[in-house]
């Protein structure tokens, strides 16, 4: 017995469909938009991520020059009266990450995706020299 061709085209679109569509939700593509923002932002918020991490250096240096250390993170800061808690969250309704490392402190936000670790995270270094 012969299967119509128009049968075949079905299964194999089908087959095709369906290999797309597990494409789709096992490799999450950068581009797709978060729930909750509008992609017409994504450069709008990416800017105002940066400017919120710059704002924070004023608070950062002020601790610095007082204390002569770094503060332990976003929690001391905000017992020094230093900021407030809604200044790290960033645009994108996520916690800016403090991260120590030699020379400096990197202020992190996760971006667009959301997802720490990612191509997308905007970085802020903030050199930091000794005072005498």
């Amino acid at each position: 017995m012969r299967v119509p061709t128009v049968v075949w085209f079905i299964v194999l679109f089908g087959f095709g469909a369906l290999i797309a569509l597990s494409v789709e939700i096992c490799f999450k593509t950068a581009d797709r938009t978060p729930p909750g923002l509008d992609p017409y932002q994504r450069d709008d918020l990416e800017i105002r991520a940066l400017g919120k991490m710059e704002r924070l250096k004023g608070p950062i240096g002020s601790f610095w020059l007082e204390h002569q250390r770094l503060p332990k993170g976003f929690d001391e800061l905000l017992q020094f009266g230093a900021i407030e808690s809604h200044d790290r969250i960033d645009p994108f309704w996520h916690s800016i990450r403090w991260e120590e490392e030699a020379g400096g402190l990197n202020l992190r936000s996760a971006g667009w995706d959301r997802v720490s670790g990612t191509a997308d995270d905007i970085t802020l270094f903030i050199p930091l020299a000794p005072v005498f």
